[in-house]
């Protein structure tokens, strides 16, 4: 599956010009559709501006365009990832601390035993690791959403400049 994904971008490189037009004009299939005189007017002057571009030109929109999918669903899977790492690591802190003051309560108790202690800062020491990883993966998480959002701007850019 990740080979079909992964390859599929070589075989779009190796469409002729007219079929990215084509495609590019929104006209995937053969089906026609009834459109007013404003739309066909605009689908003219797109068809100009389409004559005008040369092949490098459509080139780098298609390869803009198709490496910003790619880019954005990487990061979109890497975010889903860290988002599930944390709660994870969540649900497990939350089960250090209750056990944390489990062994709290028992220590306070008059029978308690060096062994309890040991227990008890071990348990601390884990918690605070599991701390400082939650915060490792929301630093890691603020990461992939600043790549996203620088993801989008050059995207936004670059089909800026093929629009005018």
């Amino acid at each position: 599956m990740a080979r079909i994904k992964r390859h599929a971008t070589r075989r779009l490189w190796r469409r002729s010009r007219e079929e990215k037009r084509r495609l590019s004009e929104g006209g995937g299939g053969t089906v026609t559709q009834q459109t007013s005189e404003a739309d066909n007017q605009s689908n003219s002057d797109l068809k100009i501006v389409l004559e005008d571009l040369t092949v490098e030109e459509i080139d780098r929109a298609y390869h803009c365009v198709f490496h910003f999918n790619e880019v954005y669903g990487s990061l979109l899977l890497k975010e889903e990832g860290l988002r599930d790492d944390i709660e994870k690591f969540c649900q497990l802190k939350a089960s250090m601390d209750e056990k944390i003051t489990n062994i709290k309560m028992m220590i306070r108790s008059p029978d308690s035993e060096s062994e309890r202690i040991k227990k008890l800062k071990a348990a601390t020491r884990r918690s605070s690791e599991l701390q400082d990883v939650i915060l490792t993966l929301e630093q890691d998480l603020a990461g992939v959403k600043l790549e996203q959002t620088v993801a989008e701007a050059n995207y936004v850019q670059l089909m800026s400049t093929y629009s005018q």
